[in-house]
């Protein structure tokens, strides 16, 4: 894959610098944290149970625990001398 695919991909690096000849891009990316299943199930009784009221109640809830559980992740992308992604590296804050 090439630079232009992956700028194509997930827009301008955070940073970007040269190292060994080689350039190397930055990019930083938000990952929510998956659906427990369970929480889904509480969540649709929830909402039979009380005819659609629980979301009045559980939808502030559910974005404030996204939000909370949101993780921001730098991948470190490096090119070879042709411009192709050499390696990418994924590093949690």
């Amino acid at each position: 894959m090439s630079r232009a695919e992956v700028l194509a991909a997930l827009g301008q690096p955070t940073t970007t610098s040269t190292s060994d000849g080689k350039v190397v891009d930055v990019f930083k990316l938000h990952h929510l944290a998956k659906a427990d299943p369970d929480q889904v199930k509480t969540f649709l009784l929830g909402d039979f149970g009380t005819l659609g009221f629980y979301e009045v109640l559980a939808t502030p809830a559910e974005l404030v625990r996204e939000y909370m559980q949101r993780s921001t992740v730098d991948y470190t992308v490096t090119y070879g001398q042709d411009g192709k992604v050499e390696s990418v590296k994924g590093v949690p804050e």
